[in-house]
């Protein structure tokens, strides 16, 4: 945290002036409080010629005052100023001398006199002590006497905190009727001079969509992932939860621009087997983005937006192409564990492919009993589980669908290996709370899983566009499942009630 410096610059001008006969000119400068050196320079000219001076001048006031100070304070710093006092008036003065500063400082004692003979200099000393966590003080001086007019000066000292800032989030799901109590202990090693506390209710957890949407717009690069992550938000902009946010970051008249641009960039990425490379058509195939980006043209042409049909079913023709492979079909460069890989591109294209009616049920059937297992992971689990239930198969769609619900509930950790799918539990989380509310209906189920969401978000230091993404998407979700209508009473240290309402 920056403390504002006092600095005083004295830079004066004057434009071009006439000359008398004389050859000369008188130019007034209104010249501040100020005490010290200054340099006049000037330049003169006419149609054939030209010339310039310049000279030092030192200005002084009858009486001359300058203060010595730390930079800045930290909370309950204690330290001196020393103010200098010099006669510059041509004869000896009786002077007064008041100091005063405003909070967050406090002076011990601000009033002296003292006599100065012609050129005599004195120092006074100050003690003071900074009583706040955050501010900038105001330390003001006025002197006096019987030959010296009264004059004021004046300068900023600044405090901060000595500590980095702390922030502790609390999240809780109220039910209805049951009363809740926040801030009993939990903050009792803050000073309550430097606590901000901020209340948010609402029907949604807090998976901060407004700072998702500005991170993935704001993203400079422009791979295959990020150029689809980047464009999902656009897809939604007409969503009413986007025109809820204090300002509106997807203007409707570029919707369609946008869209297309990124689009075409993909189309650029597109392979002749209908594959994506990273970042070209040249580059090797990414299996599992190619079904990423798949299922963002779809997202994007349910919404109104025209998707080249010839770009959508070459891509839409390689995902068959990977459902119909047994056992490890790719292999992925990075990936640490290649079967997992496999598994979760087969079951995240099987997904989208059912989507249009293009999963045939009976490959379904097989690649949940034959490569599914009790160890196998929540989001593909969640992706064939919802293929299976769209293409007609309700048993076994609904037993892994939850399967996969309580594995994202009780196995809430870090992935400590790069999978090569672009994931994260944070990412996986958002995805599934997405699915679950648009695609499998269990409303429920996504809320619980957002709200064990929210209360780990904090841990995390940085998200990547595939986790801004997944975020974003699970708010829209929850937005569209959210209760509407709701009252509450917050009552403050027993006394200060309000009212808070949906809306």
């Amino acid at each position: 945290e920056k403390t504002q410096a006092d600095v005083q610059i004295v830079s004066l001008f004057s434009g071009p002036v006439a000359l008398d006969e004389q050859g000369k000119a008188t130019i007034p400068l209104d010249i501040p409080d100020f005490n010290g050196e200054l340099r006049l320079m000037a330049l003169s000219f006419d149609d054939d010629q030209y010339g310039f001076a310049e000279h030092k001048v030192k200005v002084a006031a009858p009486v001359v005052t300058q203060i010595s100070m730390p930079r800045f304070l930290g909370f309950g710093d204690a330290s001196t100023l020393a103010l200098d006092i010099q006669n510059l008036s041509g004869q000896q003065q009786q002077l007064t001398i008041d100091l005063a500063a405003s909070e967050p400082i406090k002076l011990d004692s601000n009033t002296a006199s003292i006599t100065l003979d012609d050129l005599q200099k004195s120092t006074l000393f100050f003690d003071i002590q900074a009583m706040n966590f955050r501010d900038t003080s105001t330390i003001r001086l006025t002197v006096s006497g019987e030959q010296i007019n009264d004059f004021s000066r004046q300068w900023r000292l600044g405090v901060r905190s000595p500590y980095p800032a702390v922030t502790r989030r609390q999240h809780q799901l109220i039910t209805q009727k049951a009363p809740q109590q926040w801030l009993q202990s939990t903050h009792s090693d803050f000073h309550p001079e430097s606590m901000q506390i901020s209340l948010n209710m609402t029907s949604q957890p807090p998976l901060n969509i407004a700072d998702q949407l500005q991170g993935l717009l704001r993203y400079p690069y422009g791979c295959l992932e990020q150029t689809s992550s980047r464009a999902y938000p656009w897809v939604y902009a007409n969503h009413p939860l986007l025109k809820q946010l204090p300002e509106k970051p997807l203007p409707l008249d570029k919707r369609s621009d946008s869209l297309q641009k990124a689009i075409q960039r993909l189309s650029t990425f597109q392979r002749s087997n209908g594959g994506f490379g990273l970042w070209s058509n040249t580059s090797p195939e990414e299996h599992w983005l190619t079904v990423y980006v798949s299922d963002f043209l779809l997202n994007a042409r349910e919404e109104g937006v025209d998707v080249p049909q010839t770009l959508l079913d070459n891509a839409l023709q390689r995902l068959t192409n990977y459902t119909r492979q047994r056992g490890h079909f790719v292999k992925q460069r990075w990936s640490d564990d290649a079967n997992y890989y496999s598994l979760a591109t087969k079951a995240y294209a099987s997904f989208v492919l059912s989507r249009v009616n293009k999963a045939p049920l009976s490959q379904l059937r097989t690649l949940y009993q034959q490569e599914f297992s009790a160890q196998s992971p929540a989001l593909p689990l969640l992706h064939i589980g919802i293929a299976l239930e769209r293409m007609g198969d309700i048993k076994n769609g609904s037993a892994a669908i939850e399967r996969a619900i309580t594995q994202f509930k009780s196995e809430f950790r870090h992935r400590h290996q790069y999978l090569g799918d672009y994931g994260s539990i944070e990412r996986d989380m958002g995805m599934a709370i997405h699915l679950l509310i648009r695609y499998a209906k269990r409303d429920q189920a996504a809320q619980q899983l957002a709200s064990l969401l929210a209360d780990k978000l904090p841990e995390k230091q940085y998200l990547s566009t595939q986790e801004r993404n997944a975020l974003f998407l699970a708010g829209t979700s929850l937005a569209d499942v959210a209760e509407q209508n709701w009252t509450a009473q917050l009552l403050i240290n027993k006394s200060q009630q309000q009212t808070l309402n949906s809306g």
